[in-house]
C-alpha cells in the first residue's frame, strides 16, 4: 500500500510552494524563562495572582513556551492579565486533587492504535503529525502525553496514514501538539498522500476523504504562520473536493490582534470554513461579558465559535477549573447576552462516550 500512497493522480501540491518559514525564525526567539518573561513584562516574581498564586520560577514539569508576539499582547505590570495566566506556570500547578490525572481521556491506553493516530469516533480520526507546540498552555490536557513518540518523520507517518485510509473515515482531524508547526512542504505531502487515496476511492466508487479539520493555536500565537503556501494549497485542496476547516484555540477578545484577523481574513477569502473553540478557564474567561465580546470579535474575524469546553481535569491545571453550576450559570448569561450563532456550544468529552456531551440551560 505504501507505494500506492506515493502515486497520487493529481498534480503535486509542492510544486505550488515558494517556501516562506519566517514564521521559525520568530519561533525560534519565545521566552522559555519564566523570570525573563517577567522582566520583560515589568512584572515582579513576588507579584501574586488572585487566581494562580506566584509564578513558578523553577522546577516546574511542563516547560514554558511564549513567543514574543503573543507575549506582547500582555499588559505590562499586570499579573492577571488573562493571556499570562494560560502561559505561565504559576506555584498552583503543584496542588493535587484526586479528581485531576495525568490522562484525564485516558488517551494513550485505549484510543491511540497505531503512532501518530487517535482513534474515538466513527467516521472521523486525528491524526497527530507532530508533538510540539508554538505556545504551551497550562491548562492543556495533553501536557503529559509521549510527544517523543509522535516524531518517527514521514515513514511513521505514512505507515499512520495507512490505518487512517482503511477505516472509512470521511473526515480527517490534524491535532498535536499542534499540526500546523508542520512546514509547509510537510502539510504539501499529506495532502498529497489524502488525494492520493481519494483518486482510488472514487475510481472503486467509494467514499473519499471530503474534510481536513485543523485544530491549531499557533495562528493565534505566531499569526505569520498563515503563509501565503499554506493558503494556497488550502485552496488546491478545496479544488479537489476536499474541504478545509481551520478550527482555532482562542480563550479571550485580547488575543485577537489586527494581524491575526487578517490573516483569518485571507483564509475566509480563500473559501476555508473556520471555527473557534475555546476552554471555559477561571480567571481569564468565566464571565459571560468576556465570552460575549470574545465571540463578537471572532466574528468580525470570520470566525465562529463553535465550542466551549468545560476544562479536561489534568494534573496542573486545578486552579483554572470552573464548577459545573457556575459554568452553567455563566453559560446562561451568555445566551442572554448575544445571538444564538455566537454562541458556542457548551461542551466536554467524557471517556467513552461516541461523541462530546452538550450541556444546556433551558435558554433560547
Amino acid at each position: 500500500m505504501t507505494e500506492q500512497l506515493e502515486t497520487a493522480s493529481s498534480p503535486s501540491l509542492t510544486q505550488l510552494l515558494t517556501i516562506d518559514n519566517s514564521w521559525k525564525r520568530e519561533l525560534a526567539s519565545a521566552f522559555k524563562d519564566p523570570l525573563t518573561l517577567l522582566e520583560y513584562l515589568q512584572i515582579k516574581p513576588t507579584s501574586k495572582s488572585k487566581t494562580a498564586g506566584l509564578p513558578l520560577l523553577s522546577k516546574f514539569d511542563f516547560p514554558m513556551l511564549v513567543p514574543q508576539y503573543f507575549a506582547d499582547l500582555i499588559e505590562k505590570g499586570n499579573i492577571d492579565d488573562p493571556i499570562l495566566l494560560q502561559v505561565l506556570p504559576f506555584a498552583s500547578e503543584q496542588i493535587t486533587h484526586p479528581d485531576f490525572v495525568l490522562q484525564p481521556l485516558d488517551e494513550q491506553d485505549n484510543f491511540i492504535p497505531v503512532a501518530n493516530i487517535v482513534h474515538k469516533y466513527a467516521d472521523r480520526l486525528l491524526f497527530l503529525p507532530k508533538g510540539a507546540c508554538a505556545v504551551n498552555c497550562r491548562y492543556c490536557f495533553r501536557r503529559n502525553f509521549p510527544y517523543a513518540e509522535l516524531e518517527g518523520g514521514k515513514e511513521q507517518w505514512q505507515a499512520s496514514l495507512e490505518y487512517a485510509f482503511i477505516q472509512n473515515i470521511t473526515e480527517l482531524i490534524l491535532s498535536g501538539g499542534d499540526p500546523l508547526m508542520m512546514t509547509d512542504k510537510e502539510f504539501a505531502w499529506l495532502g498529497e498522500q489524502v488525494l492520493a487515496f481519494n483518486a482510488r476511492q472514487k475510481a472503486q466508487g467509494k467514499a473519499p476523504i471530503d474534510r481536513i479539520r485543523i485544530h491549531s493555536r499557533l495562528p493565534v500565537v505566531l499569526p505569520n504562520r498563515i503563509t501565503q503556501d499554506f493558503i494556497t494549497l488550502c485552496q488546491a485542496l478545496i479544488a479537489q473536493e476536499v474541504q478545509v476547516i481551520l478550527v482555532t484555540h482562542i480563550n479571550h477578545g485580547n488575543e485577537v490582534s489586527a494581524l491575526l484577523k487578517a490573516k483569518l481574513h485571507l483564509l475566509a477569502q480563500a473559501s476555508l470554513t473556520l471555527l473557534n473553540q475555546s476552554v471555559l478557564l477561571k480567571g481569564v474567561n468565566d464571565n459571560p461579558e468576556v465570552l460575549a465580546e470574545l465571540s463578537h470579535k471572532l466574528f468580525k474575524a470570520r470566525v465562529l465559535p463553535y465550542y466551549l469546553h468545560l476544562l479536561d481535569k489534568v494534573t496542573g491545571a486545578t486552579y483554572f477549573y470552573v464548577p459545573d453550576e457556575r459554568a452553567l450559570e455563566i453559560y446562561a448569561q451568555l445566551q442572554k447576552l448575544t445571538s444564538g450563532y455566537l454562541v458556542p456550544k457548551l461542551a466536554r468529552e467524557i471517556v467513552g462516550e461516541p461523541h462530546k456531551t452538550l450541556y444546556t440551560t433551558g435558554c433560547n
